[in-house]
């Protein structure tokens, strides 16, 4: 975890980088749920991405396995606790935790999540935005929807959150060269209103 299957992923970016594939200038990584937390490592550990989306992910396994529904069974599976190979002493579930990745330049970062999530409960969100805000390498943001789960199905927070996350990556992949496209205009229109996200903050 937080290992080889993270060097799959950015050994086939920097591959796709190096073959002329993928614009460095313009490469961003967002995931959900373990994806997410893929991508908060990536965001923390490396340079390689200019904007990162992470959506419903757990970042601090300590508190994931005492909080989460599936928590306890997570670590029996995957061995979560057992520190990584050629590290000695305790500590596997910290040094694992995207709260406690480090060793990059700072990836401006999205975080998403639902208030009624019982996977990955929504102190997991809290705790990475904390963390990065606290680190100040880049801008950090954090939406909380009301009423939303581990997946969200209200429409209108759907269309919501896909917004914010167009507004994001539009933010930060822009051409400069090029006006940034308005997410609104290839977005349909919501429907009736929800309730709004609540906003932590941002930090830039």
């Amino acid at each position: 975890m937080g290992g080889a299957d993270l060097d799959d992923v950015l050994s086939g970016v920097r591959r796709l980088i190096a073959d002329g594939l993928a614009d460095p200038d313009r490469t961003a990584v967002l995931g959900h749920s373990y994806g997410g937390y893929l991508a908060a490592l990536a965001a923390a550990r490396t340079g390689l991405f200019r904007a990162a989306v992470v959506v419903s992910a757990p970042t601090d396994w300590q508190s994931f396995r005492d909080s989460s529904n599936i928590g306890g069974g997570y670590d029996d599976t995957y061995g979560i606790a057992a520190p990584p190979p050629g590290v000695p002493g305790p500590g596997g579930l910290r040094l694992r935790s995207a709260v406690a990745a480090h060793g990059g330049p700072g990836t401006p970062t999205l975080v998403i999540h639902g208030a009624e999530d019982r996977v990955t409960p929504v102190g997991q969100a809290h705790q990475l935005y904390r963390t990065l805000r606290r680190a100040g390498r880049a801008p950090v943001e954090l939406y909380v929807y009301p009423g939303e789960g581990h997946e969200f199905t209200d429409p209108g927070r759907l269309l919501d959150a896909t917004a914010r996350v167009a507004a994001w990556l539009d933010a930060h992949l822009a051409d400069p060269a090029e006006p940034a496209p308005d997410p609104a205009a290839v977005l349909p229109a919501a429907p009736a209103a929800p309730a709004a996200p609540a906003a932590e903050g941002a930090f830039r």
